[in-house]
């Protein structure tokens, strides 16, 4: 009861700080915004230095997020109207982008995924293979390579959040088997239990690198690529070296954690029962899963194509060059979300 009594403590004065952080920045941004701009620095244009304030206050409000991130975001442009940076057109130009709709496109494939539960078929599933059995360091690789698998077409936030539950499990599992037999563990100093958190955790992140709809950062660069340097990195280029980057370095992470967090057991007991029992609760598929697969498939298809008939007809290839234009990523997510 103690214990309980001090967590609950330190989470509000968490809370607490967290409320502080929010006020901070909703007064902090704008001064310090303001304090940018009466700064001289020379070298700058009036309209650049208004935007490098607006550039400052933006910063800051995502950090400390005294309104919602998205709101903070269309902040920024229309600021750069107010303060005559740049015209309305060209404000607000980035959002008509064909990237914003890869974007859009993608997310909402992986939302319906999330909200059907194909993400979570695809965890159970992996976690049931025959060679994973109840072995804690195979359980250990299933679960990073479920979390890095999912994380390469849907957020990394997402995919933790759902590989949290599966862990948790897994981890009550083990604490059963010690009681079973006379020992008490607490799961917040098991050295195992960490390890698969942080496991679930640098996968997530890993993954993401695996595809260019993985994280966002991943298409913003090719963005930035696309309309600065004139560079087109299809879909099919990022997942060859997305693919080799992803496995090095799940191979890092998972070598360096196995062997910082070991497990004290060779086998645990219900391990395979409760993975089981999570997959016969998920139920028989229904239609509205089998459509989130095809329609997820389509767009995937789509994107991998132009990769395949470059190899096949050559990068000069007409019918390459009529397909790029029919159908571009953005193009092709919308199909597969609509």
């Amino acid at each position: 009861m103690n214990k309980i009594n001090q967590e609950t403590l330190s989470v509000k004065r968490a809370e607490q700080l967290f409320d502080c952080r929010r006020t901070v920045g909703l007064f902090g941004g704008p001064l310090l915004a303001l304090l940018v701009f009466f700064t001289p620095i020379d070298g700058l244009t009036l309209e650049a230095h208004k935007l490098l304030s607006i550039m400052v206050l933006v910063a800051i409000w995502w950090i400390t997020e005294p309104v919602s991130i998205p709101v903070t975001s269309l902040i920024g442009p229309t600021l750069a109207v107010m303060t005559g940076v740049v015209p309305v057109s060209m404000a607000f130009a980035a959002f008509a982008n064909p990237m914003i709709f890869l974007f859009m496109g993608g997310f909402i494939l992986a939302k319906a995924m999330m909200i059907h539960g194909i993400d979570k078929r695809f965890a159970y599933w992996l976690l049931s293979r025959s060679w994973v059995g109840s072995n804690p360091r195979r359980i250990f690789l299933a679960i990073g390579l479920a979390a890095a698998l999912c994380s390469g077409w849907i957020s990394n936030t997402a995919t933790a959040a759902m590989m949290f539950p599966i862990c948790l499990g897994l981890l009550a599992s083990i604490k059963e088997m010690f009681a079973a037999s006379g020992r008490n563990i607490d799961l917040y100093d098991y050295k195992y239990a960490t390890g698969l958190m942080l496991m679930t955790a640098y996968a997530c992140s890993i993954g993401g690198v695996l595809t260019p709809i993985g994280t966002p950062p991943n298409l913003i660069m090719l963005g930035f690529l696309d309309q600065m340097c004139d560079i087109h990195v299809s879909f099919f280029e990022w997942m060859t070296w997305g693919v080799i980057a992803m496995v090095l370095y799940f191979i890092i992470a998972y070598v360096m954690l196995a062997r910082m967090f070991p497990a004290d057991v060779t086998k645990i007991e219900g391990a395979e029962q409760f993975i089981q029992d999570k997959l016969r609760e998920l139920g028989h598929w229904t239609r509205a899963q089998k459509n989130t697969v095809i329609c997820f498939g389509v767009s995937v298809v789509l994107w991998i194509l132009p990769g395949f008939l470059s190899i096949a007809l050559g990068s000069t290839s007409p019918v390459l060059k009529m397909y790029n234009r029919l159908f571009p990523e953005a193009v092709a997510a919308m199909l597969g979300a609509l």
